[in-house]
């Protein structure tokens, strides 16, 4: 199956450091106003194995765009993902997520 065929437009989002009336810090995540398109592969589905740092990886994105803020969340077909670590080396820029169950 073509790489092409997999792009899903995804919604991105951006944690931001609000401070409350009390004067706590507090994370909120913000909506970005344009769409990205990844193709999400599962490990499972990956007939390459590559030494991951992280234990906490459930897939690996690809998108030809490259997004340049530091604490990102993807929400895709009603499933969200955090953005552990981006490889942004080659032809698409590879995000390696983290399944965000409850948000």
């Amino acid at each position: 199956m073509s790489r092409n065929t997999r792009f899903k437009k995804a919604e991105v989002f951006v944690c931001k450091e609000k401070e409350s009336p009390s004067g706590a810090k507090k994370e909120v995540w913000e909506k970005l106003p344009e769409f990205v398109f990844l193709a999400v592969y599962f490990l499972d589905e990956l007939t390459m194995r590559e030494p991951f740092r992280h234990k906490d990886v459930s897939c690996v994105a690809l998108s030809p765009k490259k997004i340049g803020e530091k604490t990102l969340r993807f929400r895709i077909t009603g499933k969200s993902f955090e953005v552990l670590s981006v490889n942004f080396e080659g032809r698409f820029y590879r995000y390696f997520l983290k399944e965000v169950i409850k948000w």
